[in-house]
């Protein structure tokens, strides 16, 4: 079943690949940071040495690389082991997961509002019904939701992404992911923690995922990743890190979807981690995505400057609040005219009615056409603003 706003995901992932599109659109990494030139040592050598990166894999994944996720993941004090990770064809193909695990047709779930429209999909595919979580600069408000929760009979389960979230680049304070942790411990709520962005952080200060900090309260967490983000998305992997019981129903259920991730793929990126140092990768593009994004920030404040938005910390994305007065859709459209494109903030959210808000990408965009874009999406407004 395609819904109206995966048919807009479709035409927007697109307009991205468009050659004569200036797109602010996918949500894309930047090629420029994709390490080829040691890829190719990578794959030569798999190839030349294991014909079994050529053969299928085990639906839970390549062991080796299971137990690098799994260190990587324990590096935040919570131990995990390869048995506790499945690997799975990007993140999104664990979103889909979750929602057939967790999701019966008129279950409650609880997102966060915006959230990603693919998990949105993702998740209206089982005929779900959504209660939304409001959220400010430090995350979900937790205040009130204690009270929410109570109202509303059982939920199912929970989708968040606290860290760099798309679309709104926003980060969960340490305060709200502990508070709001306790609170679906005491409802019993799984939570599934998408930690897409976790490490595009422009700033020396990580925080701790949910799942590192879920013991101390109870809760049952189930921490998506993926090297999409942070490495080379062509690869279609991304893992599940959770505790084994949960984790079963994901091998369970997996081989009804495909019966293994890429065995290439997995071995190539655990030969890239066996060779090459995976943190200095992530550094540089770290690097990359902060000035990109300094120079958007620039150009909405000269371009835009009735548009409101906050620096996002890390990740991919800008959030803009338009003038109430401005129909995102139309202004897509308007800019679409002048051959740049960006995400109408619309389909963000689980209900409507709001459309003044816009999401930026600045990752997949060359730094000379920054300025550019948006001086023209800014004649753009400024044209359905004389019309209005």
């Amino acid at each position: 079943m395609q819904t109206k706003s995966s048919g807009e995901l479709l035409r927007l992932m697109q307009l991205a690949e468009a050659p004569d599109i200036i797109s602010f659109g996918g949500g894309f990494p930047g090629p420029e940071i994709f390490p080829s030139e040691e890829l190719e040592v990578c794959a030569a050598h798999i190839i030349g040495g294991r014909k079994s990166c050529l053969q299928y894999a085990s639906t839970s994944g390549y062991a080796p690389l299971r137990e690098k996720i799994a260190e990587r993941a324990s590096r935040y004090g919570a131990y995990f082991s390869a048995k506790d990770v499945m690997i799975s064809a990007g993140s999104q193909q664990a979103i889909d997961l979750s929602a057939r695990i967790f999701c019966d047709p008129g279950d409650l779930v609880l997102v966060e509002t915006p959230t990603y429209i693919g998990a949105l999909n993702a998740f209206s595919n089982y005929g779900v019904r959504y209660i939304e979580m409001p959220t400010d600069e430090e995350g979900v408000i937790t205040d009130a939701l204690d009270e929410l929760l109570s109202a509303c009979g059982r939920i199912s389960c929970t989708y968040v992404i606290p860290d760099f979230q798309n679309p709104t680049g926003r980060r969960w304070s340490i305060a709200r992911r502990n508070a709001f942790l306790e609170i679906m411990a005491r409802h019993d709520i799984p939570v599934i923690e998408d930690g897409a962005y976790r490490e595009l952080s422009f700033e020396d200060d990580p925080y701790p995922p949910l799942l590192a900090l879920a013991d101390a309260s109870g809760a049952d967490v189930v921490h998506l990743g993926s090297f999409s983000k942070i490495f080379c998305p062509g690869f279609r992997v991304g893992w599940v890190i959770t505790k084994n019981e949960i984790l079963s129903k994901y091998t369970s259920v997996k081989p009804d979807l495909d019966l293994s991730a890429s065995s290439f793929g997995q071995q190539i990126i655990d030969e890239y981690l066996e060779r090459y140092n995976l943190n200095l990768h992530i550094s540089r593009a770290i690097c990359a995505y902060r000035q990109k994004r300094d120079m958007a920030a620039q150009a909405l404040r000269e371009n835009l400057p009735e548009t409101e938005f906050s620096l996002p910390r890390g990740g991919l994305f800008i959030w803009l609040e338009l003038p109430q007065r401005v129909d995102a859709t139309l202004l897509l459209e308007e800019s679409l005219k002048r051959n740049v494109a960006f995400v109408p903030g619309t389909q963000f959210f689980a209900s409507s009615g709001r459309n003044h808000y816009a999401r930026i990408n600045y990752s997949n965009i060359s730094e000379e056409l920054i300025a550019p874009g948006i001086v023209e999406i800014g004649e753009a407004m400024r044209r359905l603003l004389q019309g209005a």
